[in-house]
């Protein structure tokens, strides 16, 4: 159901708001991508830190414990500050930032494109704080629960926008609606871990427990693999807003539609590996390299063959798919349907061994490859303008190969050396 959600979505959404509407939000969600930064790389941190500490570090009463709470208590202190600075940004600024002109709407005045930009960016800030517990619930081997209430935002979101679009509440009001209710489902998992679970309860903030040279940990830890974030995002994710200025707002579905359908696929690429960054982050505390590298090459060739395979599947049958379900006026492209399932092939294929750098806080390598990436941009837009934006995931893709799978294959035994050099026995 977390797969079929977004893409439920996409007519509900795309009926109601029309074709500029629904390229506002999808450029409106580009624009979060970039900033990314906001939570100053809090998650991942405290992600990686938990992974590092075993259950039995973690035992009740222990120092392990307590350093935990100290994580969490920290992240979590720093996390709500940020929402309130960025609410309080949005508020001061909405009269002054021109979202809709910078969303490329024809009319750069025009208060629903306004508005549908201020929904999505009030709820991304607001899910910074709210989405914290998945890391947490990450970090100490409860991804399975995590992901479950993840689809039960979504399913939600799903609920709501159906409701919110047979009441017409305006398209600001949709847009709020559907980006807020994933927000108010995780605020209800944080409650119901931190209360009501046993293990939960053990890692609940304290105040007691803030401390600047443990948040120093954390934000220094999280901040580097911020900035690999940031790099990545800036080189992948604002491809509909290279369309809404290269081509026009009203192309943006054409483009954003697949591409929501191949980040359902991407997602599935996502829930295979991410499970990997605290066990590899445990197992190479433990010393236990070579479970490491066999889960590795495991899992690098599920997931290219998972994604590989739905990645063909959509090239192929999409196109005529999405014209019959949506019947809206989408142009078939199966150049881009192509490119996007090539693009998300190459992605998927480094998955499970930068799990393992991130696990060991190894990022020289990923950091200086996606900085590399950043080349792609300029070349994005130029092949946009000359040859059409459906050749956009086609420069992704190669650049990718050429450029991040060098970059993960040294990090990756540059990572393996090190640890089985650190667990040699002295002679």
């Amino acid at each position: 159901m977390a797969v079929l959600t977004p893409l439920l979505l996409v007519p509900i959404s795309l009926d109601y708001l029309g074709a500029e509407g629904y390229g506002a939000w999808s450029a409106a969600l580009a624009v979060t991508s970039l900033m990314l930064f906001a939570d100053l790389g809090l998650g991942t941190g405290l992600m990686t830190k938990l992974g590092q500490l075993s259950a039995r570090d973690r035992a009740p009463g222990t120092e392990g414990e307590r350093l935990a709470r100290a994580y969490v208590t920290n992240a979590y202190l720093v996390a709500t500050l940020i929402v309130l600075a960025g609410w309080l940004i949005l508020l001061l600024t909405t009269r002054v930032v021109p979202w809709a002109a910078l969303l490329g709407a024809t009319d750069p005045r025009d208060p629903e494109i306004s508005a549908i930009a201020l929904a999505t960016l009030a709820a991304f800030v607001g899910n910074i704080v709210a989405s914290l517990v998945v890391r947490v619930q990450y970090g100490i081997g409860q991804q399975a629960v995590s992901n479950v209430w993840q689809t039960v935002g979504s399913l939600a979101s799903l609920a709501v926008a159906f409701v919110a679009a047979k009441s017409d509440p305006g398209a600001g009001t949709f847009v709020a609606w559907c980006a807020f209710t994933p927000v108010a489902i995780a605020l209800l998992n944080t409650l119901t871990f931190f209360f009501l679970t046993t293990q939960g309860r053990g890692l609940r903030p304290d105040l007691s427990l803030s401390s600047f040279g443990v948040l120093r940990q954390i934000l220094g830890l999280g901040s580097r693999f911020l900035l690999i974030t940031v790099l990545l995002t800036v080189s992948t994710q604002v491809d509909p807003w290279l369309v809404a200025h290269t081509a026009g707002l009203e192309d943006v579905p054409t483009f954003s539609v697949p591409a929501r359908i191949f980040a359902v696929i991407g997602t599935l690429a996502l829930s295979l590996t991410q499970p990997l960054w605290p066990l590899h982050a445990q197992a190479l505390a433990a010393g236990d390299v070579d479970w490491v590298s066999v889960v590795t090459r495991r899992m690098t060739v599920v997931s290219v063959a998972a994604v590989g395979g739905a990645g063909a599947l959509a090239a192929v049958l999409g196109p005529g798919l999405v014209d019959a379900w949506l019947q809206s006026g989408i142009a078939r492209e199966p150049v881009l349907w192509a490119g996007l399932a090539a693009w998300w092939v190459a992605q998927s294929a480094t998955g499970p061994a930068f799990m393992a750098q991130n696990g060991a806080e190894v990022l020289g390598p990923q950091t200086l490859g996606y900085l590399a990436l950043l080349v792609s941009l300029p070349l994005k837009w130029w092949v946009s303008e000359t040859y059409g934006f459906i050749w956009i995931p086609w420069v992704g893709a190669v650049a990718f190969l050429l450029i991040i799978w060098p970059a993960c294959t040294l990090g990756y035994h540059r990572t393996l050396r090190r640890f089985r050099l650190d667990t040699r026995p002295a002679a």
